[in-house]
């Protein structure tokens, strides 16, 4: 077994996310089953577990074949195709939800596609991935499989931010707009964070970059887990002692 700082960084992210499903689907398990909003909610708890499931994949992936490049390579087009079901997922939500009249069927196949040509073009690309001396995982993309694999981030964080963004304005519930705009804020980050890794627009060294990455999603994996984990717990014994 290979501890990383990537490893960890999306251990902590995958319990976040997974946390955050979870909430979803308790928010909205009392809502009668016919109701429009039992869909909304088991469709973004769905999202959630998926992308922590991705997560999951890099970071037991990374404890099982850290030293192996084979494996490493392995992990990443299982994490592709996992990550594709993600974007997939959003883009299908973010229609269900914002553009309800417009089919997305059309976009949802298109990115299901695009992802499996990026699985089998990581997998035939002859990246050899590989633990740096800082402790961090290179994953060693060619620049068109980077391209690719940027491509599905980006739908998977950019359909959550239109989604909650709209949430935020809409509702008059505070706690409903605090949630959204932490998810909006996080999501936001993550946009940073990949495109600064993959899009090379920062002179610093792969190792910095990856370095950077791996604190950031770290942070992003707290508030995940502080926001889905910690607070609820707080509230269920404050509200008890009231009681």
């Amino acid at each position: 077994m290979t501890i990383t700082t990537t490893g960890i960084a999306f251990l902590v992210s995958s319990i976040g996310l997974a946390f955050c499903g979870i909430r979803f689907f308790e928010a909205f398990k009392g809502v009668g089953v016919v109701h429009p909003s039992k869909k909304t909610g088991i469709l973004l708890s769905s999202f959630f577990v998926v992308l922590s499931l991705q997560h999951g994949v890099i970071s037991l992936g990374s404890l099982f074949f850290g030293y192996s490049s084979y494996g490493l390579l392995l992990v990443n087009v299982v994490d592709v195709l996992v990550l594709t079901v993600a974007a997939s997922l959003g883009v299908y939500i973010m229609f269900y939800i914002i553009f309800p009249s417009i089919s997305p069927w059309s976009s949802v196949f298109s990115i299901l596609l695009f992802g499996l040509f990026v699985a089998v073009l990581m997998f035939f690309s002859g990246s050899e991935p590989f633990i740096n001396s800082a402790g961090n995982i290179d994953w060693d993309f060619s620049k068109v499989s980077a391209f690719g694999f940027l491509y599905l981030l980006l739908v998977s964080l950019i359909a959550p931010i239109v989604i909650f963004g709209k949430n935020y304005l809409i509702s008059s519930n505070m706690k409903v707009k605090t949630i959204s705009s932490i998810l909006v804020f996080v999501h936001i980050l993550g946009i940073i964070n990949v495109s600064l890794l993959m899009g090379k627009y920062v002179s610093i060294s792969e190792n910095t970059e990856i370095f950077f990455f791996d604190k950031m999603l770290f942070f992003i994996g707290v508030v995940f887990v502080l926001t889905f984990f910690v607070q609820p717990i707080f509230h269920r014994i404050r509200r008890r002692d009231i009681e």
